[in-house]
This record gives C-alpha cells, sequence and structure tokens, in this order.
C-alpha cells in the first residue's frame, strides 16, 4: 500500500501517461498509413479524434483551423495542465479514505477523465451542428 503522501505527489505525473498514450498512437496511424486520394479521410479521422482526447483544450484554442507554433504549444501546455489537474483532484478525492491504493486513484482519474472527455464530444457535437447550419 503507498502512502497518501506518494499517492498525492505521483499522480500529476501518472495522469500524463494516457494522452502520451494516445498522441503515441495518432502519431503511429499517421505516420503509417498510406495516403492517396480519399483513403485518408477514415484514418485521419481516427488520428484526430485520438489528438482530441489527448489535448481536451484543443479546439478551444482553435486547432485545426489555427494550426501555427504559438497554437499547439499552447495547446500542448493547457492540456498538460488540464491532465495534471485532473491526477491532483483524483489523488486528493481518492485519500480522503486513510487506505487508499493506486487502484482508487486510478478509478477516480478514470470518473474525471470521462466527464472531459463527455464534455468534449458534446462541445465538439455542437460545434458539428452550428458549422452545418
Amino acid at each position: 500500500m503507498a502512502s497518501p503522501g506518494r499517492l498525492r505527489a505521483l499522480a500529476p505525473l501518472i495522469a500524463l501517461v494516457l494522452p502520451v498514450v494516445l498522441l503515441g498512437a495518432a502519431w503511429q496511424l499517421w505516420s503509417r498509413w498510406p495516403c492517396g486520394t480519399s483513403v485518408c479521410a477514415g484514418p485521419m479521422t481516427a488520428v484526430w479524434g485520438l489528438v482530441l482526447l489527448a489535448l481536451p483544450t484543443a479546439l478551444l484554442l482553435g486547432l485545426p483551423w489555427t494550426a501555427g507554433p504559438v497554437t499547439i504549444g499552447a495547446t500542448v501546455a493547457s492540456s498538460a495542465l488540464v491532465w495534471l489537474a485532473l491526477g491532483r483532484v483524483a489523488a486528493l478525492r481518492a485519500t480522503q479514505d486513510v487506505d487508499a491504493r493506486w487502484r482508487d486513484v486510478l478509478l477516480e482519474l478514470g470518473v474525471l477523465t470521462a466527464a472531459v472527455w463527455a464534455g468534449l464530444v458534446s462541445g465538439l457535437g455542437a460545434l458539428v451542428v452550428v458549422l452545418t447550419r
């Protein structure tokens, strides 16, 4: 059993693992898929979906419409802060119980991640509705 102090200290860093894995999967899919004319539409949609899940502030900062170095840097930095905050909140919620374990932290992190992703999907849905009017 890990001490509550160790859980609180390491949980924000553990929260960064999921976006790194998602970005790695997006990179692999993007770099390994042979692109032709319309053959790219399906895989690139999947790549963009993985990127959106990994970088939840991307739509707020204007990606993919304004994809410059400043926008991308701001998106990565702000999304990293979101993930660190989620890890911190998950650790604080999990360690309210004295005998908290990593499983409890990961469960709390999963709930918070699901909430962020639900907000992201609903925001993306609203964006689609507005843009297709």
